[in-house]
């Protein structure tokens, strides 16, 4: 942190504004306030990770080796004490809860479970050196740690991935339809790049990253968005519902565009001159002409 702090100002690319201030000052939006942290969604989200954390630091505490688990009880207090007022709270920011808990439980499964309780994880070796204890008790503790990360892993693929990830399961058809015009497309627009990314078209430079926080603060208008997809003539549009009925995009859609998909999270649009085809609800396709377009 403090080599970024010294040497970001000496890049050719620094800009004070876009890397820090306005990431402040998305921070104070209503937008930001929606996305919040909650603790206890985090320990619902790995409840097993969170019980061999808490096992792990018991016996760290019974072998007198406290000094182990300050570093890692440092890091999550301030993840947690950081996320607890910073706004917006994302999923990849799990990462600053895992990386702590993971090295708290990794002290979960060390040595056999009865000398843990009696405070003594070692015992010595003929030549007087402190060697491991590994029984069958010591084998049942990793099952059980193993055990808790399955259930996490269980857990987490019950629900719905985060939205940036889930090309292949919730967005595949979209992916699906989109790549029927990979060849012929040039240029794409999407909020979610990785979706134009799975379906093998480029994104207009300017808005291959384009955070959430640009255009909460206006850095980034969606008139100055509309401006850059008319310029490029990009063939394929995905947008979100609040952007169809923006009236920003009400002209360049009629103008140019044809709705090809509609799922519950995306509308698909594509260039008129690829002659693309309307997939109806059941799956089936229609041509611009028994459209009468």
């Amino acid at each position: 942190m403090f080599a970024w702090i010294v040497l970001s100002p000496l890049s050719p690319e620094w800009n004070m504004d876009r890397l820090l201030m306005s990431h402040a000052a998305a921070s104070q939006t209503p937008q930001a306030q929606m996305h919040g942290f909650s603790a206890l969604a985090l320990m619902a989200t790995v409840p097993g990770t969170c019980v061999a954390a808490a096992l792990g630091t018991w016996v760290l505490l019974v072998q007198g080796r406290a000094s182990r688990a300050v570093f890692p009880l440092a890091l999550f207090a301030t993840g947690l004490l950081v996320h607890t007022f910073h706004r917006p709270y994302w999923f990849y920011y799990h990462v600053h809860f895992g990386v702590p808990l993971a090295m708290l439980a990794c002290h979960a499964v060390q040595g056999d479970p009865k000398t843990v309780i009696e405070g003594n994880m070692a015992v010595p070796c003929n030549h007087g050196v402190a060697r491991s204890v590994f029984s069958l008790r010591d084998a049942a503790g990793v099952a059980a740690a193993a055990l808790f990360v399955c259930v996490d892993l269980q857990g987490i693929s019950r629900h719905d991935p985060p939205e940036d990830w889930a090309v292949s399961g919730r967005h595949g058809s979209l992916v699906s339809e989109i790549g029927k015009y990979g060849a012929l497309a040039t240029w794409g627009y999407s909020r979610n790049g990785i979706i134009l990314h799975a379906a093998g078209v480029l994104a207009p430079p300017e808005l291959v990253v384009v955070p959430r926080k640009r255009t909460w603060t206006h850095g980034m208008t969606e008139r100055q968005l509309v401006d850059v997809v008319a310029r490029y003539d990009c063939e394929v549009v995905v947008l979100e519902p609040d952007q169809v009925a923006s009236p920003e995009w009400e002209g360049l859609l009629k103008a140019r565009y044809i709705r090809v998909l509609a799922t519950r999270d995306h509308f698909l649009f594509v260039a008129k001159r690829l002659q693309p085809k309307v997939v109806d609800a059941d799956g089936s396709a229609r041509s611009l002409g028994n459209l009468g377009l």
